[in-house]
């Protein structure tokens, strides 16, 4: 069997190809994260959200600042909180009387009926903040909820009637068990927890268990600056311009100094690309975050919101793609027809290149040696030769590989090529021939990065095989996870899994785009039919098939769990454009930032003036995908071109990094 990932197929056939350039500028490859809601994200606000303490105290502000009209705000009062007629009429008659005759003596406090309720009572509390914030409640015996005049109302009556008032003197009520208002901080026991922190040991433990045992801990604004009672965590959106995700992260953490734990993201973005991400912070003051918009001016962060939930790696629907293809000849006339049945048929969902690497080694082929267990080869693997590789660094890498030399190679590498010095590190902390502890230096994304690889591999493979057997429908022994549901008992023990029989061929149950194909791991099963027999063939012959398929490795790094994916992948939402153009520094899109400060200097959505008559074509492309799904594979079956590869560097699209959490955690 051909292990080439050269040999891979087209959906469409007999569609005729063109040539183009992708990625010409930064602006003609636009990425916007969709969210597990199906929103599509986007940079369009700086402004930090205000706490509900902020949001009363903005409240107050404007009301202060504007004539505050008795029967409006009354009103709004009683459609909030639903307040019995005889306490209403009691607090309207008291409101009213203190802005109709604001210098004669007034009671300072009312105390309405007894409400029973708590839920009822908390309502109160929170329409009398809302809707008139001058005046303060409290909870004593018996449910009753008194209502009194503050310093704040004094002033604002004052302010509002031009007349100062002298209301009587209120006496504090007496409290016991009846009453729903905390009592202040300095009757209770955990008032000691917000003292200074004693010298005295004894007073110390004293004071930390307090302060542990506090009930309103919780509630107090974070020192760290984000209130805890609106959720311990900031989600934004991260834009970014010519970085990866992981590189505009670490750049952020470098300035603010502080821990990569404090940042997190449902999925990396490519490189050469303008994109918009959601990225969760924690442990980060107001200063922090908004100092990060002055790090560069190709990373910002915006639409600020409050979550008590952690985003974690998959948390994600898809990305949408807006992408411009250049350098197209006017003689192109087809490309509408290409991407119509693609529109309609949609394209074989390869794992794209960036999943195995572009340099002279590819990443699945040392994935292949770890699963072997041939860790000295992995070892070798990785340290082998790049292109970009100097002649002095070629000798050091030539008594690596050989003789296994370190210090040489050590001397001569780039300070820049972390995994090569978490290597050499691992083999000198460890022995020089521990290559099995040595690659356990490595992160552990990267560890799994080279096994999921040859997975992927595994995967590209089968699907050419399937194809290359029956391109337009399900054959008999083909697993299928169609988008309608099926009869529980026709499913195996995986949720929604079915075998295809004769029958089903027969009465035309599935299409191929129910058809799917394993991530192949411990628990996952192969296909009945021609495919299985030759991904086990192939395993068998490579080594790799009791790692895949046995009873699980011990080391949980080797034990991979396996899934399933389709094998077409249709897009969603997808429009195109064919512009005529003669420029290449004509900009056919915008990215987030130029819509929010648009430069009319620019020359936007293919509106320039031509100097000359159009030379070319340009193809503006949007596009939905899933997270398993590659743009690079859409532009593949579009163009019948291998595109260009970016790079010598294993670097991942905002899809791969996607997939090793949904597709082998799953």
């Amino acid at each position: 069997m051909e292990s080439s990932l050269d040999s891979l197929t087209y959906l469409n056939q007999n569609l005729e190809g063109f040539s183009g350039i992708i990625k010409l500028r930064c602006e003609d490859f636009l990425v916007h994260e969709i969210d597990k809601t199906g929103k599509i994200l986007s940079l369009d606000s700086f402004e930090l959200p205000l706490s509900s303490a902020e949001r009363i105290a903005q409240q107050q502000k404007e009301l202060a600042e504007k004539p505050f009209i008795v029967e409006e705000s009354m009103t709004s009062f009683q459609q909030s909180c639903q307040l019995d007629k005889v306490s209403y009429d009691n607090l309207n008659e008291w409101v009213t009387s203190l802005f109709t005759n604001p210098g004669s003596e007034t009671k300072s406090e009312i105390t309405l009926e007894p409400i029973e309720d708590k839920t009822k009572r908390t309502s109160v509390h929170q329409a009398v903040r809302n809707f008139l914030p001058f005046f303060g409640t409290d909870s004593v015996q018996g449910g009753v909820i008194r209502v009194f005049l503050s310093g704040k109302g004094k002033h604002f009556i004052s302010k509002q009637t031009k007349t100062e008032i002298t209301p009587q003197k209120r006496t504090s009520p007496s409290r016991d068990e009846g009453s729903d208002e905390e009592p202040k901080p300095s009757e209770t026991a955990a008032s000691f927890s917000r003292r200074k922190r004693p010298r005295s040991s004894k007073l110390r433990k004293a004071w930390k268990e307090n302060k542990m045992n506090d009930p309103n801990r919780d509630s107090y604004r974070d020192t760290r600056g984000i209130p805890r009672e609106e959720g311990e965590y900031v989600h934004c959106v991260l834009y970014k311009q010519n970085m990866d995700t992981l590189s505009a992260v670490d750049m952020i953490r470098r300035v603010l100094r502080c821990n990569s734990k404090c940042f997190n993201f449902a999925g990396t973005k490519d490189r050469v690309a303008c994109t918009s991400q959601k990225l969760c912070l924690s442990h980060l003051n107001r200063k922090q975050i908004m100092s990060i918009n002055n790090i560069s001016p190709f990373l910002k962060v915006g639409n600020f919101s409050y979550s008590k939930d952690l985003i974690k790696l998959g948390d994600l629907s898809g990305n949408h793609f807006t992408l411009v293809i250049r350098d197209i000849p006017l003689s192109a006339t087809h490309i509408g027809t290409n991407l119509q049945l693609i529109q309609q048929n949609g394209f074989v969902n390869y794992f794209g290149s960036q999943r195995f690497g572009t340099g002279q080694i590819r990443t699945h082929e040392i994935g292949r040696m770890m699963l072997k267990k041939n860790f000295e080869g992995a070892v070798k693997l990785i340290m082998g030769f790049h292109q970009s590789d100097s002649p002095e660094i070629r000798a050091a890498k030539t008594a690596f590989i050989e003789n296994g030399a370190i210090h040489p190679l050590k001397d001569v590498l780039s300070r820049n090529d972390r995994i090569g010095h978490a290597i050499l590190n691992g083999l000198e902390a460890f022995g020089e021939k521990n290559y099995s502890n040595a690659l356990s230096a490595l992160p552990r994304n990267r560890r799994s990065l080279y096994m999921h690889a040859y997975q992927s591999y595994l995967f590209n493979i089968a699907v050419s095989f399937r194809l290359t057997i029956n391109n337009t429908n399900v054959i008999v022994g083909d697993l299928v996870m169609p988008h309608s549901p099926i009869p529980a008992e026709t499913r195996e023990r995986h949720v929604g899994l079915h075998v295809v029989s004769e029958e089903d061929v027969n009465e035309n149950r599935f299409s191929l785009n129910d058809v799917v194909i394993p991530i192949v791991g411990a628990s996952s099963i192969l296909p009945q039919n021609e495919v299985g027999e030759m991904l086990t063939k192939v395993m068998t012959e490579e080594g790799t098939l009791d790692a895949l398929q046995g009873q699980g490795d011990k080391d949980a790094l080797y034990n991979l769990d396996g899934d399933y994916r389709h094998i077409i992948h249709v897009p969603g939402n997808m429009t195109w454009e064919i512009v005529p153009y003669s420029s290449d520094e004509q900009v056919f899109t915008q990215t987030d930032l130029n819509k929010m400060d648009p430069s009319p200097t620019e020359e936007k959505n293919g509106a320039a003036t031509q100097q000359s008559p159009p030379t070319k074509l340009a193809c503006i492309l949007n596009f939905s995908l899933k997270t398993s799904g590659y743009a690079t594979m859409l532009l593949r079956e579009a163009m019948r071109n291998e595109l260009e590869q970016p790079t010598d560097k294993m670097e991942q699209s905002e899809e791969s990094l996607n997939e090793d959490k949904s597709e082998n955690e799953s």
